[in-house]
């Protein structure tokens, strides 16, 4: 909590993953199947089947995957299994957001030239209106 982290990655002695802990695990952990707090380890709350990415893997493909299987947090290995990092969704869509932005802004272009042109007409309009009056 100190440090703002939504998850830890457990991993074994040579940095392969062997689970997760997510906020969401410890609260539906503690909460749900009445685990006692003071005598849990990372162990007894962790997730065991994590889903990994590589890190050469194509991140497009991995936002889709984490948005449909609704987690939030992707360890990423290289191609022996050790853990190189981790991809927060919050990561991907600061990654996303720039792309998707251009996509609207090619999408709507003549839509947003018009709006654009209006919006300058009504300024002046409105200039004009109090310079002569």
């Amino acid at each position: 909590a100190n440090h703002d982290y939504g998850c830890v990655v457990v991993v074994d002695g040579e940095q392969h993953v062997r689970g997760i802990v997510s906020e969401r695990d410890f609260l539906r952990r503690m909460l749900f199947e009445d685990i006692d707090q003071h005598d849990a380890t990372l162990g007894d709350i962790m997730t065991p089947d994590v889903e990994t990415a590589n890190e050469n893997d194509d991140i497009d493909e991995w936002l889709k995957v984490m948005s449909d299987r609704h987690f939030r947090h992707l360890p990423v290995v290289d191609n022996e299994g050790h853990l190189k990092g981790i991809l927060s969704h919050d990561d991907l869509m600061a990654y996303t957001w720039p792309h998707l932005l251009e996509k609207s802004v090619q999408k709507n272009y003549e839509i947003m030239l018009i709006a654009g042109a209006l919006i300058v007409y009504a300024v002046a309009s409105i200039i004009a209106l109090k310079w002569f009056f």
